[in-house]
C-alpha cells in the first residue's frame, strides 16, 4: 500500500512538473514576442558599427552578429541573430560585415533593447528605406 501511493505521488509530482515547464516556455515565449513589438511600435533610428560575428553552429548556418551603437553619448552593445540564406564561410561574411556602417533601431524606453538593419526584411518592420550604396549587401544576405 505505501509503495502504491508513493507511486501515483510520484506521477503527480511529475505532471506538476511537466506543467510548470510548459507553463514556463509559453510565458518565455509571450515574454519574448512582447518585447519585439515593444521595439518595433516604440523605436528609434541610430547608426551602429558591427563589431564581431560568430561562427555557425553545427546545426545550422545561423551566427550571432554583434554591434555598438551610440545614444545621447552612451554606448550600447547589441546582438541579433543572423541567418544568411547561402553558406558563406564567416571569413566572408566579417570581411562584408565587420567595422561596416548599419542602422539599429533601438526602443525609446529602454535603449539596450534593439535590433541593427542589414536587410530588407528588418528594414520593413521600421519602414526603413535601404540605402542604395547598402543594397548589394542585403542582396547578399537575403539572396535576392
Amino acid at each position: 500500500m505505501i509503495k502504491l501511493k508513493k507511486t501515483s505521488m510520484n506521477k503527480r509530482v511529475k505532471s506538476i512538473m511537466v506543467i510548470l515547464v510548459l507553463v514556463f516556455i509559453v510565458g518565455w515565449i509571450f515574454f519574448s514576442s512582447y518585447k519585439t513589438q515593444h521595439l518595433r511600435d516604440n523605436f528609434k533610428i541610430t547608426t551602429g558599427k558591427v563589431t564581431g560575428i560568430t561562427g555557425t553552429s553545427y546545426r545550422n548556418n545561423n551566427r550571432s552578429i554583434f554591434y555598438d551603437y551610440e545614444i545621447d553619448g552612451m554606448l550600447f552593445h547589441g546582438e541579433n541573430n543572423l541567418a544568411p540564406c547561402i553558406k558563406m564561410t564567416g571569413q566572408e561574411l566579417r570581411l562584408l560585415l565587420v567595422n561596416q556602417d548599419f542602422p539599429v533601431a533601438y526602443d525609446v524606453s529602454d535603449y539596450n533593447k534593439s535590433e541593427i538593419i542589414l536587410r530588407h526584411r528588418e528594414a520593413e518592420f521600421y519602414k526603413y528605406q535601404i540605402p542604395v550604396a547598402r543594397k548589394s549587401i542585403d542582396s547578399i544576405l537575403s539572396c535576392d
